[in-house]
């Protein structure tokens, strides 16, 4: 609720799928759609966007998760980044990240699952493997954020440094603010 009415007072347009438009529409959101023409470039200011497909979960648990889309983000002068959302590390993900090989990947990771069935969202070694996939850095969100995600930002930092990653991987604190260029 606080965030709809801080995106309401400011007038802020979100961008996101047809089927979220409509429902943050209908609490006073102002929306911008993104066609889901997965992997078709769309206009994005004055760059592009486009979207992947995302699983939140496989399995029973999956079955019963919304899946949604990750955006790939490309402005003119900045570096591309890649937001994956909530998702498992799927073979169509990783794909995806090596052809469009961003300088620049957000994915949640602290490994959320419930009392059944896998993960629903990416955990510290599938940090790992993200940034193995680009030669860009990887910024671990969503940790800690709920009860059922048991990865915390220390084993994010301590896989990637076992990793020799600890250079592109970061699990920044809560309200801590990081810099690329």
């Amino acid at each position: 609720k606080a965030a709809a009415r801080w995106l309401r007072a400011r007038g802020l347009p979100v961008f996101c799928t047809p089927r979220d438009a409509k429902a943050l529409s209908q609490k006073g959101i102002k929306t911008t759609a993104i066609r889901r023409d997965l992997g078709e470039p769309q206009p994005f200011f004055n760059g592009r966007i486009r979207t992947t497909p995302c699983v939140h979960g496989r399995g029973i648990i999956g079955s019963l998760m919304e899946h949604g889309v990750g955006y790939f983000i490309e402005l003119p002068g900045e570096p591309s980044l890649f937001l994956t959302g909530d998702t498992v590390l799927t073979a169509e993900l990783r794909h995806f990240v090596e052809a469009q090989r961003p300088d620049l990947i957000v994915a949640s990771a602290g490994g959320a699952r419930f009392d059944v069935g896998g993960k629903i969202i990416m955990d510290d070694q599938d940090m790992v493997s993200l940034a193995r996939l680009t030669s860009g850095a990887v910024v671990a969100n969503h940790i800690g954020a709920i009860s059922h995600c048991p990865v915390s930002r220390e084993d994010v930092t301590q896989t990637a440094a076992r990793a020799g990653l600890a250079d592109r991987i970061s699990a920044p604190a809560d309200g801590e603010e990081l810099e690329f260029s």
